[in-house]
């Protein structure tokens, strides 16, 4: 107050001009009323003078011309309601539609709050790292990044929006223990549909399904040929392998190969070896198979098969027999994970790698802990494994690494989880029964949790195969 009545340390004039007659009639007789003061108090006090001097931020001392009526206040609200929406609409940019889309919905602007809306989505990629954004509290910022239109009308990919909420954390790190989850539902945005195919339910099933994530429905597809489960599911091409497994009866090595444009499966060539519980990778075009159990015992063994060629083809064995193995490829290298060795009868968890250049398995990271049956994939260059058990215990943990490091408990324990991009754990089984259940797993989440979809499977199975379909 000392500064405002010594005039000292003012940024803005106020120039009010002359005083109104009941009629409204403005007095031309009346000389102007200058009042020094300073912005931060003005704009702390009033939203119409904080917005006008966010507008005009770029000026070091601001003169506003004030018309005074009988009626200050009204004439002011009325002046805000009809000249200055169309005034801020104007100065719409990436650096103030924040700001000008708050106040205009606190203002009950409408046609303001929805253009400055829309131009917030359209432009959101330019806003992640604005003061605006980063300043913005928790309520408005979930209110904004949860808002389907920027992933669906906007088009604009969930990285960015997960970056956006990765900055404003970082922005204030006291807001990470309190940030709710900000989507119930994630919106995630695969190159084409979750296939699961086959499975145990109680018995070996033929059924296939698939499960689209965006509108989060499963359908139906052609049945295999014949039941399977515990079989190798894969995609090489734009083809999808079905690889031994069991069909109820017998461990087989018959495999089947589905073409999406026609919804068909199609017999493909013989595997060397009867193989179920096995694991399947795609490696530089070429599948390869790995362990299994033949029905008498486990395998150490292993197959390649080039689509070009249609022949399968052995490998070097590893030096331990595993079935229920989790397998997967990245950069020329398949990891084989854990598994059960039945001449022991012990679950591992021994890590091998097959290097194609060196034609050679070798020792890799062991697991954490022992674990059979779990689910093995590839995100982002990590190799993680969810589910499985290490005798009478399942497992809901996951694993990521190549020195293995837990991630977040799945919310039930699962045998046999089969994973999918994002990371998708469908079905399984507890111990007790077979779960139709899904979750998912954003791996770099800033809450790191596992969300059960309302979506089930529309059958509860475990021991299924599972891969990624594109949309036609």
């Amino acid at each position: 107050m000392q500064c405002f009545r010594n005039d000292e340390l003012c940024d803005v004039v106020l120039e009010a001009c002359g005083h109104g007659h009941p009629g409204g009639a403005e007095s031309e007789s009346a000389p102007p009323t200058i009042i020094a003061a300073h912005k931060v108090v003005l704009a702390a006090s009033c939203p119409y003078f904080r917005f006008r001097f966010c507008i005009m931020s770029f000026c070091s001392c601001v003169t506003l011309k004030i018309q005074c009526y009988s009626t200050v206040l009204l004439s002011c609200l009325s002046s805000a309601m009809v000249g200055f929406p169309r005034f801020l609409l104007e100065q719409l940019d990436a650096t103030n539609c924040l700001g000008i889309a708050s106040f205009a919905q606190t203002h009950n602007c409408t046609q303001l709050a929805h253009a400055a809306q829309m131009y917030t989505h359209q432009h959101f990629r330019l806003l992640i790292e604005s003061e605006e954004l980063l300043s913005m509290d928790e309520a408005s910022f979930i209110e904004l990044i949860s808002d389907d239109r920027l992933t669906t009308e906007v088009r604009l990919g969930e990285e960015t929006v997960f970056e956006a909420v990765v900055n404003w954390v970082k922005y204030d790190p006291s807001r990470r223990a309190s940030l709710p989850r900000y989507r119930k539902q994630p919106l995630v945005r695969l190159c084409g549909l979750i296939m699961v195919v086959g499975g145990q339910a109680p018995k070996a099933i033929s059924s296939v399904d698939t499960f689209d994530p965006d509108s989060q429905r499963w359908n139906s597809l052609a049945p295999l040929q014949q039941r399977r489960c515990r079989c190798g599911v894969v995609k090489a091409g734009d083809l999808i392998y079905a690889i031994g497994g069991f069909n109820g009866t017998a461990r087989i090595k018959s495999v089947e190969i589905y073409d999406p444009r026609r919804d068909l499966w199609l017999t493909g060539p013989f595997m060397e070896a009867r193989r179920s519980t096995l694991g399947v990778a795609v490696l530089d075009g070429c599948i390869v198979a790995v362990g299994g159990f033949d029905g008498s015992t486990g395998l150490c063994s292993a197959e390649m098969l080039d689509p070009r060629q249609g022949q399968w083809m052995a490998l070097p064995s590893m030096t331990t027999r595993r079935s229920s193995v989790g397998v997967a490829a990245m950069n020329g290298v398949v990891y084989a994970v854990g598994g059960y060795d039945g001449q022991s009868r012990q679950c591992l968890n021994s890590v091998e790698l097959y290097d194609t250049r060196a034609n050679r398995w070798r020792i890799g990271e062991p697991l954490l802990e022992v674990r059979s049956g779990a689910g093995v994939a590839i995100y982002r260059d990590r190799l993680i494994a969810a589910g499985g058990h290490d005798g009478p215990v399942v497992r809901a943990t996951m694993l990521s690494g190549d020195g293995w490091m837990y991630l977040p408990e799945m919310s039930v324990c699962r045998r046999n989880a089969v994973i999918a991009g994002f990371v998708f754990a469908l079905g399984g089984d507890d111990g007790t029964s077979n779960l139709s259940s899904v979750e998912c797993l954003e791996v770099d989440g800033v809450n790191q949790c596992w969300n059960t979809l309302q979506t089930e499977m529309q059958q509860a199975r475990s021991y299924c195969g599972v891969t990624l379909l594109p949309k036609i």
